[in-house]
């Protein structure tokens, strides 16, 4: 999966049955800042304030795309990687990805 933004400025996740990666794809036309105000305008997500070129995206966001049950399901299952991982934000609404430009 990965996330990005069209030229309308609404942001996108793509490739939302692949379960096994997840990043955002940082928009040429904008700077980080702008980015993450961006993304914080659509509860998207936001930047890590700690890591460079890392984000966090909101779970519910992703949810938001959700295919069905089984969908839910392989979502679950990343989750449960990421927080064996670290990745989640310290109150688990957002996941932790790096930011491809």
């Amino acid at each position: 999966m990965w996330v990005d933004m069209d030229q309308s400025g609404n942001w996108h996740l793509n490739d939302r049955d692949v379960f096994t990666s997840l990043h955002i794809q940082q928009p040429s036309t904008l700077g980080l800042r702008a980015m993450e105000r961006s993304m914080a305008d659509q509860h998207v997500g936001g930047l890590a304030p700690t890591l460079e070129d890392h984000a966090w995206l909101s779970i519910e966001w992703l949810r938001s795309h959700s295919a069905g049950e089984t969908w839910n399901q392989k979502f679950d299952d990343m989750l449960s990687y990421a927080v064996k991982r670290g990745w989640l934000t310290g109150d688990g609404q957002g996941v932790l990805v790096h930011i491809e430009s």
